[in-house]
């Protein structure tokens, strides 16, 4: 499949899809933006539009944002989507537009072919819903899967920005996992796991719009947060580790006390804005820029630096505790 366009063959061919498909555009997930491009004396720019979730009646980011997801897998994915009584089938490819990484989102209405009359409206909502979730999400600990993380990171971290408020990246490790696993078996240590999601979960309840938890590996929880300071955060992971020993957790009528560390760093306001360069000189119109801070930074930072910060730390918490960056 195609994926490096010139600007006139990318025109030629968007042009011959709109006979085909209800809806084409382009899309920059990083910003969670649609596109429109133009050249003029040679030089190409690229113009952020709207939301790109907007279309969808939703407010932010797709939870299942497959565009996210064939951006970082460099290929093309698919999903379903229902909005007012239609289901609709969206294509995502992974296109380089003279360099610039994009994708092209390409959509069409299935509802024919797909309801028989027998469900609500609602009903076929819910069961949207449900699936985009599911695809996403561990079914033991309901938070999302590592691969969400670089999804939806950036984007977190942009409306966190957008918004003048500090940006938290925690790490939550139960640190006796193991040794149930080893000594009561898989049911007890995903009991353990399910009770430790919940109550991190409860520090996410006042965090505001972009914040969600996710699995980092086996034994370790990935938080991202906003609208609450830095000393609040600690408080609420001080409490989290100190009260672990008294979850209600029980295997066989006796307790599981779960050990947890917890360490977190803090991005301020400012600092981590993204705006996307791709070894050109920034070429998105100056004067429709999506709502943002003065400054950016190039997308992955944010990403290479928390990876980096997760490395030294070896995995461990307690490494990057109280980390301000």
């Amino acid at each position: 499949m195609k994926y490096y366009y010139t600007y006139t063959e990318l025109q030629s061919e968007m042009s011959v899809l709109q006979n085909t498909f209800a809806i084409v555009r382009l899309v920059d997930p990083f910003i969670c933006h649609t596109v429109k491009i133009s050249m003029a004396d040679g030089i190409l720019t690229l113009t952020p539009d709207k939301p790109c979730y907007s279309v969808w009646d939703k407010k932010q980011q797709c939870v299942n944002c497959i565009s996210a997801r064939a951006m970082k897998s460099k290929t093309s994915c698919t999903k379903f989507e229902y909005m007012q009584d239609h289901i609709y089938q969206i294509f995502c490819r992974y296109i380089l537009l003279e360099d610039r990484e994009l994708i092209m989102e390409l959509v069409t209405d299935i509802t024919g072919s797909v309801l028989n009359g027998e469900e609500s409206p609602k009903e076929i909502e819910n069961e949207f819903f449900f699936l985009n979730n599911k695809m996403v999400t561990d079914p033991v600990t309901l938070a999302y899967h590592p691969h969400y993380i670089d999804e939806h990171l950036i984007n977190a971290a942009a409306y966190s920005g957008w918004n003048s408020e500090a940006f938290h990246l925690a790490l939550i490790k139960i640190d006796n996992l193991d040794d149930i696993c080893r000594d009561l078996g898989e049911l007890a240590c995903k009991g353990v796991l399910r009770a430790v999601a919940d109550a991190a979960r409860e520090i996410l309840s006042d965090t505001g719009d972009g914040s969600f938890l996710a699995r980092y590996d086996e034994s370790i929880f990935f938080l991202a947060c906003g609208c609450i300071s830095h000393e609040e955060l600690q408080n609420k992971l001080l409490d989290l580790v100190r009260q672990a020993s008294c979850l209600p957790i029980l295997f066989h009528g006796k307790p599981v006390p779960p050990r947890l560390s917890a360490g977190f760093l803090t991005c301020p306001p400012g600092k981590y804005h993204i705006f996307r360069e791709c070894g050109k000189p920034n070429n998105y119109a100056e004067e429709q820029r999506p709502p943002a801070p003065d400054e950016y930074l190039q997308a992955g930072t944010i990403l290479m630096e928390v990876r980096r910060l997760l490395d030294a730390a070896g995995h461990q918490p307690s490494g990057i505790a109280g980390r301000i960056l």
